[in-house]
């Protein structure tokens, strides 16, 4: 439980948990029409950092969130050391380039770093 408190407060989702009725015990409606877009998409992180994989796609992991949250979740993204990452965004201000970069446009790779 201490990895899953730890992981959730990387997150930033963490305090949200501790202000619903049930906490961690919380039952999630069909779909999570019960949270917002935000809340899902960094449980979706919280639960892809806790399989512990060593290859993790991140797809557009910044939509629905707050300028706050954005940064919380570029800097986790950036810290994970070892781990291979692919980015896949529009957003250009979580690009930090510290491998390869293929920026593609209209279906073709426009420029290779």
């Amino acid at each position: 439980m201490e990895e899953i408190i730890q992981t959730c407060k990387r997150t930033g989702i963490y305090e949200e948990i501790m202000n619903m009725k049930e906490q961690f015990d919380t039952m999630i409606s069909e779909y999570g029409r019960n949270l917002s877009g935000g809340q899902k998409q960094r449980i979706a992180i919280t639960r892809v950092l806790l399989e512990k994989a060593e290859v993790i796609i991140f797809d557009e992991p910044t939509s629905g969130l707050d300028y706050e949250n954005k940064i919380r979740i570029k800097n986790l993204i950036y810290d994970l050391g070892e781990k291979t990452v692919v980015l896949i965004t529009h957003d250009k201000e979580l690009i930090e380039s510290e491998g390869y970069l293929n920026i593609l446009k209209n279906g073709r790779i426009q420029e290779e770093q």
